[in-house]
């Protein structure tokens, strides 16, 4: 048996919003955001999302900035849409099958942690050449193993995309963005400040 939230509103604007797992009932979701319409910038799924969480990014996607998410789906490319305003944007396992396409154009920091994805040269490369404001590529360090990591490089400088790798895994318990200088090593450089 599950119990309803509380009658009374959270008077709580959230910033940032972590969930593991999105199964929870669309009640409680929207009780927890009741207050953040404006507020919540920082999103991260830990699982695939759903309808309910579709419902509420109607209401929440357009002041996101950061978007995390597991994989990319159909039910992400929707969400996605409604963020007009996201500036960074992780996927932890890139799509086999399912085209990435459509991103918002505000994306200035793309991350793909997913270095088991041999294909993920054809899903990438293009979109890099396509998002006008890209600043910043992150990937995971054994994609420098991959074949095709000189063709990413190549793309990266010609477009003048700050390439970056990062020395810990996906699946590590350790807390990379604790120590920003453990955490990624710059494989490409340009003298632009940012904030990734």
């Amino acid at each position: 048996m599950v119990a309803l939230p509380p009658p009374k509103l959270p008077e709580i604007k959230l910033h940032e919003l972590m969930l593991f797992r999105s199964l929870i009932p669309s009640e409680f979701l929207a009780w927890l955001l009741s207050d953040s319409d404006s507020s919540l910038q920082i999103l991260e799924l830990r699982d695939v999302p759903g309808q309910q969480i579709k419902r509420i990014m109607a209401e929440h996607g357009r002041c996101l900035q950061s978007l995390h998410l597991l994989r990319y789906n159909k039910d992400s490319a929707d969400i996605l849409r409604l963020c007009t305003l996201l500036e960074e944007l992780v996927i932890f396992r890139i799509p086999t099958v399912i085209e990435l396409r459509d991103l918002p154009p505000t994306i200035e920091h793309f991350s793909f942690r997913d270095p088991t994805n041999i294909g993920f040269h054809a899903l990438i490369l293009p979109l890099i050449a396509t998002l006008p404001n890209l600043r910043v590529v992150t990937v995971d360090e054994n994609i420098r193993q991959d074949s095709h990591f000189p063709a990413l490089w190549g793309t990266c400088v010609a477009k003048r995309v700050h390439l970056r790798v990062h020395l810990f895994p996906v699946s590590s318990s350790s807390d990379p963005g604790s120590d920003p200088s453990k955490s990624c090593l710059t494989v490409i450089g340009y003298s632009m400040k940012t904030q990734w």
